[in-house]
């Protein structure tokens, strides 16, 4: 009998603790844009974004975007969500030079995988996705001043059919720091209310691309709330290469200085972006967060499904991670969930062989949480906890599993009260 009683009131707080409510709760998420020059249909894919957030994901107040590379690119976006989203802060480029680009070895292992996939027999954006599928290895394999060249190429496609544009007979200085897109980071923060303060954080280890962290203070429904966005370094992807080590580097410097920005107050916390760590990918970085003191709302709702997925047509990955996330810190989450899949928004595309005929908006999915200031009592979900999955068949927020979650300790209560 005493043991019936413990697993009823066990089973009335899991019930109550996944029905938590709060009277003003606040709406964010993150999404990454892919709007590098090596993407497939970048121009139709970010006017999808742009509408898929000003018709669809109405009642957000913070969002975080990222891979806006381009100027024009996040000029765009800010003017044409400026009616949703009237504040945006990015960060200012980093000024610098680059002596020389491509060897003539590199472009000649560029041109030669170009040319045993007949990538070149396709136009602008397929050709783009041949070169980024089938010649990873070569990419990989750039030094830092061609592959900043490359990335830096006035459109998509031509930056492989004119390889030579690049082509360099200077000496090339190995150790340079050789920036793409003339040293524009690629993170936008965007808010319906304005933001108090503002502040960027440069990482010191940023090959190829500069890599920010973006800050805002806000007044909002929690109270003063504290809003980081950024997107770290990947680990293997095209022109990208770095290491483990330097994702986990960037994670450290991350917190050390939200802990410099936020100070010894319990305000919320919230980080948006991508991490490229999570569970199925570099998930160690990921666990050095969450045993941080934070919770990804994501992991924490109960979802499993990937953000970036094997089974996205535009993907690069073989296998699926979740690597997005709305991480708290004195904040919970009451229900958090993926947006922009395939599923919801997609667009007609050619029938290349590695494409199909249809494309989502981004080779990543975004993440969303409704969140309450305070703490929860809940400790952050571990990578080892999580069994990511790639379960894609059902369209809108079908990984949401606070809903079916509730339903189990509903039945749970009901076995127990018929026992006692």
């Amino acid at each position: 009998m005493k043991l019936a009683l413990t697993l009823l009131l066990l089973c009335i707080g899991i019930a109550w603790s996944q029905n938590q409510t709060c009277s003003n709760p606040l709406n964010v998420a993150t999404f990454n844009t892919l709007q590098i020059n090596f993407a497939p249909y970048k121009d139709r894919r970010l006017d999808a974004a742009i509408d898929y957030f000003k018709t669809r994901e109405t009642d957000l107040t913070v969002l975080c975007m990222q891979e806006l590379w381009d100027v024009d690119q996040r000029n765009k976006v800010i003017n044409d969500l400026k009616g949703r989203y009237p504040y945006s802060y990015a960060a200012t480029p980093v000024q610098t030079t680059c002596n020389g680009g491509c060897r003539s070895n590199e472009l000649d292992s560029i041109r030669g995988c170009l040319d045993r996939n007949d990538c070149l027999d396709f136009f602008s954006n397929d050709l783009s996705e041949c070169a980024r599928v089938q010649c990873r290895i070569e990419l990989e394999a750039l030094g830092a001043s061609c592959a900043a060249c490359l990335q830096s190429g006035d459109s998509v496609g031509d930056i492989f059919r004119n390889l030579d544009n690049c082509f360099s007979n200077d000496e090339i200085d190995p150790n340079q720091q050789c920036f793409a897109y003339e040293g524009q980071s690629d993170s936008l923060l965007l808010s319906t209310i304005p933001f108090d303060v503002t502040d960027t954080l440069y990482f010191a280890e940023s090959p190829i691309t500069v890599t920010t962290a973006l800050y805002g203070r806000l007044t909002t429904s929690l109270g003063a709330t504290h809003v980081f966005c950024t997107h770290l370094l990947p680990a293997d992807l095209p022109v990208f290469t770095t290491e483990n080590v330097t994702n986990y580097n960037q994670s450290v410097d991350l917190l050390r200085w939200v802990s410099s920005k936020v100070g010894n107050t319990s305000e919320p916390t919230i980080l948006l972006g991508d991490f490229n760590h999570g569970p199925g990918f570099w998930p160690d970085n990921y666990d050095f967060i969450i045993q941080s003191g934070y919770t990804s709302a994501y992991t924490s709702a109960g979802n499993t499904n990937c953000t970036y997925c094997n089974s996205n047509p535009i993907s690069m990955g073989d296998t699926s991670f979740i690597i997005d996330h709305v991480y708290l810190e004195n904040a919970y989450q009451l229900n958090s969930s993926r947006i922009a899949t395939y599923y919801e928004y997609n667009l007609e595309s050619s029938r290349v062989p590695f494409i199909g005929d249809r494309i989502p908006i981004s080779d990543h999915y975004g993440v969303r949480a409704t969140v309450c200031g305070g703490d929860s009592g809940a400790e952050g979900v571990l990578s080892s906890q999580v069994r990511v999955t790639d379960t894609d068949t059902f369209p809108g927020r079908d990984d949401d599993s606070s809903a079916s979650g509730m339903l189990i300790s509903i039945a749970t209560l009901v076995v127990l009260i018929a026992l006692l």
